[in-house]
């Protein structure tokens, strides 16, 4: 393709590897979320995929979307990296969609809570992180500000995660449109106190904030949210250019996604991976996990004070207590839901044998009557036979006397 992705650039604000990112993508179907990432990577993390067809009535009113996870390796100039990629199949397509970003909070929440549970072990090992670095959130090109539902959702996602706000096939905006709609937008963002991840000077992220992106050499391109993006699948070279661009075919010209005149997706991916990649790295751990894990041991606290009537605060060492007693609760559930998913799986296992003996037993008699129906077949034939012989034996025998009788007259 036309560019790197930048991820090469890792090492020289790292130490160490392995290297590893979690990127969210959250908006409606049909917004380019697949495209984007396709795109942002340059390489197929999701292939041609066919349009679902429009949900029942009863699936809209009890559908509130799913969350998915896919993890790949990739490599660039020798550097490994091992991408996670958290899509939101199903978002925003109930006809109520209300509590329809829950999914999202608890698989953040989730990662939260399983990155603080290795974390906190006695003897652990490097701890796997899979806590989601970056959420892009897709906003549609309406031209008219955000509607309630994009507000509800980033501000519950606000303080989870470093949130980036774009719109999505800002190709379908004239210029002057895309400056007023990013102005309309930004507006109701900070209407709304809806904090955002800012693109600060040298790489040090506020990991929320409403301020203007620094422009200075060493922030990188200059860049105002929110981001005007545009992605495709189709592939085009220039007439005599060795590199493709992915690029949009009109009936009146094409739109080239790498063409910082035409949108806004290379300045942007070289701030998000190329320049601030670890800055949300770190923003992640600093100030999502350290508020999450702060709220988690204030309710262990809070536990452990009630469960003493309240009669004195909640010392250092029963919060370690509650803390214990929390996660040995959290291990007995869990060992609960694998006992019962081991036992499901053996009921399985059982039945499929059980199954699997009563079709061979059936097919065992099945084949046992056609055998016993063969044999009285070929005995039939065989006595048939032997009748025949003996017909033809004494067929001969008279012959053979009527001839001796002409001889001797």
């Amino acid at each position: 393709m036309a560019d790197d992705v930048g991820f090469a650039n890792l090492p020289n604000t790292l130490e160490t590897g392995p290297f590893e990112f979690t990127i969210m993508a959250v908006g409606e179907a049909g917004l380019g979320k697949s495209s984007f990432l396709n795109t942002l990577f340059e390489c197929d993390l999701y292939g041609p995929r066919a349009y679902p067809s429009p949900p029942s009535l009863q699936a809209e009113e009890e559908g509130r979307g799913t969350v998915s996870r896919m993890t790949v390796q990739l490599q660039e100039d020798g550097v490994d990296l091992a991408l996670t990629v958290v899509d939101t199949p199903g978002f925003a397509a109930a006809i109520n969609n209300t509590g329809c970003w829950d999914p999202i909070v608890e698989d953040i929440d989730v990662a939260f809570d399983r990155y603080m549970d290795e974390e906190s072990r006695v003897s652990r090992s490097r701890v796997s992180d899979t806590r989601v670095h970056c959420c892009v959130y897709f906003i549609s090109p309406t031209g008219h500000g955000l509607r309630a539902l994009d507000k509800a959702v980033m501000a519950a996602l606000q303080h989870k995660v470093n949130l980036i706000p774009v719109i999505a096939k800002a190709d379908l905006l004239t210029t002057d449109e895309l400056v007023r709609f990013k102005a309309r937008v930004m507006s109701d963002i900070s209407e709304a106190g809806i904090a955002t991840y800012t693109f600060a000077a040298g790489g040090g992220g506020a990991g929320g904030g409403e301020g203007d992106v620094d422009t200075s050499e060493s922030a990188g391109p200059q860049l105002d949210p929110p981001y005007a993006v545009s992605s495709s699948s189709v592939d085009c070279a220039a007439s005599g250019a060795e590199q493709k661009h992915r690029v949009r075919q009109y009936p009146w010209g094409t739109m080239d996604v790498h063409n910082p005149d035409h949108c806004e997706f290379v300045p942007l991916r070289q701030l998000l991976i190329g320049i601030h990649m670890q800055d949300l790295i770190e923003s992640t751990h600093a100030n999502h996990y350290e508020r999450f894990r702060r709220e988690k041991l204030e309710e262990m606290a809070l536990k452990g004070a009630a469960s003493q009537d309240n009669t004195v605060a909640a010392t250092p060492m029963a919060q370690f207590e509650a803390q214990k007693e929390y996660y040995e609760q959290a291990l007995a559930k869990k060992q609960e839901e694998m006992s019962a998913v081991f036992e499901a799986k053996v009921g399985e296992k059982n039945k499929q044998m059980q199954d699997m003996e009563s079709k061979l037993l059936t097919q065992h008699e099945a084949l046992e009557r056609k055998l016993k129906a063969q044999q009285r077949a070929l005995t039939q034939k065989r006595q048939a036979f032997q009748e025949e012989v003996a017909m033809q034996k004494e067929a001969m025998a008279q012959l053979t006397t009527k001839k001796s009788k002409r001889l001797f007259k």
